[in-house]
C-alpha cells in the first residue's frame, strides 16, 4: 500500500473516511466525483 502522502486529497480522505467509518457502509453515491463533498 502506497503511503498517503503519495495519494491525493481526494483518495486520502476517501481513504480516512473508510478507516473512520469501518462500522458504516460506503455511501451510494460516488465520492469520486464529488471529491471531499459529502451529504
Amino acid at each position: 500500500m502506497a503511503p498517503i502522502d503519495q495519494l491525493t486529497s481526494g483518495e486520502a480522505a476517501v481513504l480516512t473516511q473508510s478507516v473512520l467509518r469501518l462500522d458504516q457502509p460506503p455511501p451510494l453515491s460516488p465520492i469520486d466525483e464529488g471529491g471531499e463533498h459529502h451529504s
